[in-house]
């Protein structure tokens, strides 16, 4: 019974698929991996013919209609045998090695949720990603850790997995992020466990500004609690609203930033 469900989301990726396929190496780590690829409604022939070479290696194909990255990466973790779950997008690639170790650290610390490494950025650019400790101030104004993290299931089953009712597509690790990160400890290996591709039109660089707002709307709403909690530990430690928030990156309205101004007023006893 492998220890690390691997899952990859695929829409029309075809082509990269062999490289993250291969990066797992099933063939010395089958004790270890098993590599599950939802099929999310790929219409490309490429794709689809690609699927079926890699389910005739022992790959588990699922096939589903088009419905987003949150329900394709619940729908392979409903099919997952493993303990532990490992998000892969279908153009990166995993350093299986530094997954083993993260793998002990979370067999070894019950009290663990989640262990995330640094990324090696290929593609378009290149060069080390550090995303540093797991922060929940630092989550209120940016996803500061990838979606390639080794989770415990236990953990993600707890926070009922990836949200599905997001307005708009983006910003699904995010969220998950701070869902379990409200109950649950990360932990960081300081090293490379992922090779990060960066295209020309990355999702998260081709995500609309529309949808940004849609998505963020959603999450400040979702989890106003845990954001203002945070707002005031940071602001008794002398660091200033418009700062913290980055207004003008993410682009909150006047009418947003009033209202959280007005909430976070209430909370903290005196102006924002």
């Amino acid at each position: 019974m492998p220890k690390i469900s691997v899952i990859t989301a695929c829409y029309n990726h075809g082509i990269y698929l062999d490289d993250a396929y291969e990066s797992i190496n099933l063939a010395k780590y089958v004790d270890v991996f098993e590599h599950i690829v939802v099929n999310d409604g790929s219409t490309d022939r490429f794709t689809l013919d690609k699927l079926n070479e890699l389910e005739s290696k022992g790959v588990v194909v699922v096939h589903q209609k088009n419905q987003g990255l949150a329900v394709a990466r619940n729908v392979g973790i409903a099919h997952a045998n493993g303990e532990f779950i490992l998000p892969l997008d279908s153009d990166n690639k995993i350093i299986p090695e530094v997954f083993l170790e993260a793998l002990k650290v979370l067999e070894t610390n019950r009290h663990l949720d989640v262990v995330h490494t640094y990324a090696n950025f290929f593609g378009n650019k290149l060069g080390v990603w550090n995303p540093g400790k797991f922060s929940m101030s630092r989550m209120l104004f940016e996803n500061h850790i990838d979606a390639c993290a080794l989770i415990r299931r236990s953990a993600l089953e707890k926070v009922g997995l990836y949200s599905t009712d997001m307005p708009a597509m983006g910003h699904e690790d995010w969220e998950l992020w701070i869902k379990i990160g409200k109950q649950g400890q990360f932990q960081l290996i300081e090293k490379p466990g992922f090779y990060y591709r960066v295209l020309e039109n990355s999702m998260v660089n081709t995500v609309s500004s529309p949808n940004v707002q849609k998505t963020l709307d959603y999450i400040l709403k979702k989890h106003q609690t845990i954001f203002l909690e945070e707002y005031k530990k940071l602001y008794y430690n002398n660091i200033k609203y418009d700062n913290l928030i980055k207004f003008n990156e993410i682009r909150l309205s006047n009418a947003k930033k009033n209202r959280l101004r007005t909430i976070a007023k209430i909370l903290i006893g005196r102006p924002v």
